[in-house]
């Protein structure tokens, strides 16, 4: 609550990979909802969209 929206989270992601090399990056802080795979993929969605940025937006 009261963080980053996704798509505020995706566009500063997109606009440092393509304009800056990304060189670390670090997803903490998860805490899922018991029986919900929904903190976990959305982690994973995440990292993908760093490493996109890192590695094709140049």
């Amino acid at each position: 609550p009261g963080g980053l929206s996704w798509g505020d989270a995706i566009n500063i992601i997109h606009a440092i990979g393509s304009k800056r090399k990304i060189v670390g990056a670090d997803v903490m802080e998860l805490r899922p909802i018991p029986g919900s795979v929904q903190s976990q993929f959305t982690a994973a969605k995440l990292c993908f969209k760093l490493l996109s940025a890192a590695f094709l937006l140049k």
